[in-house]
């Protein structure tokens, strides 16, 4: 029925496809808030991401499948919808790196200071600079694509706006 999938009766299932996923949430006393900027940074991302929502497609269209067969289960039903939900999100942030790479976003908007980091990635993106070239221009090769991965994290709010600049990001106050 689905081609190229595990060898289960109906295709890859959605407790599958989550097998080898790992929980990236921290534990403990430290914040569990996911602190990773929600955007994809770099072509190694986008094109896994692209991966990832055709993983979650065929999942949805197994899932759907089944529940042909038997409509009335719950559990199926839950399955497809958050298969769904992942795909939708996952589709979201492909549109937006394209729409960033298109070179039609002059201007970003922060609502609070934990917002200023996704900022910067997607000025950085829409202005056409590889994390490399950045990092060139800060004098700091390496330190930008660490910076990003933590979402900035371990930077300085000094460091931000050395970033910002370097983006030419002009900041308004509200």
């Amino acid at each position: 029925m689905f081609p190229n999938v595990f060898e289960a009766e109906y295709g890859l299932l959605f407790a599958e496809f989550f097998q080898n996923e790992r929980d990236t949430g921290r534990k403990g006393n430290r914040r569990t808030r996911d602190w990773r900027p929600k955007v994809i940074a770099n072509e190694v991302q986008y094109h896994a991401t692209k991966a990832h929502l055709d993983r979650f497609d065929e999942a949805a269209a197994n899932q759907t499948a089944r529940l042909a067969q038997d409509p009335c289960s719950r559990l199926t039903q839950f399955e497809l919808d958050a298969a769904r939900a992942q795909a939708d999100d996952l589709r979201g942030e492909i549109v937006e790196y394209e729409h960033l790479c298109s070179d039609a976003v002059s201007a970003f908007e922060a609502a609070t200071l934990e917002d200023l980091p996704t900022v910067v990635i997607k000025a950085r993106i829409a202005r056409g600079w590889s994390q490399c070239r950045l990092g060139e221009a800060l004098g700091t090769e390496r330190q930008v694509q660490r910076y990003e991965f933590t979402g900035y994290q371990a930077a300085s709010l000094a460091r931000i706006c050395d970033v910002a600049a370097a983006l030419g990001v002009a900041m308004i106050q509200r």
